[in-house]
């Protein structure tokens, strides 16, 4: 520990050799009071908080980050951990403070400690320093059109992705075998909606009894790169749904037992062909796809290999140069604010109105515009409360829940959400702004076009 300990000849003071040098700092100590996650900067040289669910494009897609576990914590001592910041891991490192009380006989003398210290605040200096180098690097103006960037990089630690049959584990141990077993074509929900029904046929490897619903998996199924929404059905006249069993994802069965569980969905496109993803991969569990054509005749899909369906479409350049930049540690988008109109009045009387938004998945996973962007509607300085039309018909192109819909990486979405205003004729506010790690904002002052 030479670097700062040096003896001074002429009488030079150093900046660190003052009395009232904070408290001995041991990096051996094992009695840890400090729970602060110390930051690091990955090895791509950008913010990565959940890094390790990041995949190229074109890959298949994570688990939920709401409901990934994060791993044990192990206590004071350890190695750097990873903890979830909103439901995704990130690299945090631990330091152990030692208090005056603490200190023992015999132990640093003053000048040690002080060199202790300066080393420390070259450390931080050197992590601030990195820090607002990359915030420089990666600016915050919303006008950028450098439709490469973007916070996430894939992790190599990702277990493999499997095709119909895999293997996921939860949290509370709760392990199982998945397979996507097959696609039948469903009837028209509540909504008017066509609908597909995935079995996922599933065996309980853990050592609790457990139900599907709680192994908490990431069930998505895509349309030409389109996340379709998840629907109930309800028998009509008494009669049961052929392949579907409602609530089937809530049966809990015990280790070594096995069972179905059937989910529909809403399709976009009655003919087009299914990409179905049961996880993405990450370092907890392998990721678990499968793909299906659409039945010439008859109610059930072929199931083929992922390959063999038409790749989603991706957003062109010329398209994506008319959007402008959102990034945020849990999400990275393209947006472009297009439409304010008038919708229907809700089941309450009150007005309302109805934005779209074009957008493009600019992750490297599959990823809905709600984790990179936050979007805010005001009226003469008032927030807008959000609306959800209940009863069909639905008002034309508005589609409940496609602010926080997956979409398949580079692929170009549009995106309805409704809300109750005060005013119709009056002009709106709308804003879209990062979730959480930069300063990114596009806003857009429209009068809503009157849709009779």
């Amino acid at each position: 520990m030479g670097l700062f300990s040096r003896h001074h000849d002429d009488d030079y003071v150093s900046p660190f050799d003052v009395d009232d040098s904070p408290a001995y700092i041991s990096i051996d100590s094992q009695t840890s009071q400090v729970d602060e996650p110390a930051y690091q900067q990955p090895k791509s040289g950008r913010i990565s908080p959940d890094a390790d669910r990041r995949r190229p494009a074109g890959k298949p897609a994570a688990p939920s980050p709401a409901d990934k576990p994060g791993p044990a914590r192990t206590g004071a001592g350890d190695a750097p951990l990873n903890l979830p910041y909103n439901g995704h891991p990130y690299r945090g490192g631990y330091g152990h403070v030692q208090s005056k009380s603490d200190r023992k006989p015999g132990g640093a003398t003053k000048r040690q400690r002080r060199s202790w210290v300066a080393v420390i605040a070259i450390i931080v200096f050197a992590l601030g320093s990195n820090l607002v180098s990359h915030i420089i690097s990666t600016g915050g103006s919303s006008d950028s059109d450098d439709s490469s960037y973007s916070f996430k990089s894939p992790s190599q630690d990702n277990k493999p992705t499997r095709v119909k049959t895999g293997e996921t584990t939860s949290f509370g141990n709760r392990k199982a075998t998945v397979t996507i077993a097959k696609a039948t074509t469903g009837p028209t929900d509540h909504d008017g909606h066509k609908t597909v029904i995935i079995t996922y046929h599933w065996k309980n490897t853990g050592d609790a009894n457990t139900t599907f619903g709680e192994l908490a998996m990431d069930l998505q199924v895509y349309q030409s790169g389109i996340g379709l929404n998840k629907t109930y059905l309800h028998s009509r006249g008494g009669s049961s749904i052929e392949g579907y069993k409602t609530q089937s994802d809530d049966i809990k069965i015990a280790k070594g037992e096995e069972s179905d569980a059937t989910i529909a969905y809403q399709l976009d496109d009655a003919t087009g062909d299914l990409y179905v993803v049961a996880n993405q991969a990450t370092r907890y569990h392998e990721g678990i796809v499968s793909a299906f054509k659409a039945p010439t005749s008859g109610t059930q899909y072929e199931q083929v290999q992922p390959d063999d369906i038409v790749p989603a479409p991706k957003a062109t350049e010329a398209e994506k140069r008319k959007m402008k930049r959102i990034s945020s540690y849990s999400g990275d988008a393209l947006v472009s604010i297009d439409d304010v109109a008038t919708g229907p009045d809700d089941y309450q009387g009150r007005h309302t109105i109805i934005v779209t938004i074009t957008w493009v998945n600019q992750s490297e996973a599959n990823e809905p515009l709600s984790n990179a962007a936050k979007l805010t509607v005001t009226q003469d300085g008032s927030q807008l409360e959000m609306n959800y039309y209940t009863e069909p018909p639905l008002p034309q192109g508005y589609e409940n829940m496609s602010f926080s819909r997956s979409v398949q990486p580079g692929v170009l979405a549009k995106t309805t959400v409704s809300y109750v205003v005060e005013d119709p004729g009056q002009p709106v506010k709308v804003r879209l702004s990062s979730t959480y790690g930069s300063n990114d904002m596009v806003t857009k002052k429209m009068t809503p076009r009157k849709v009779e």
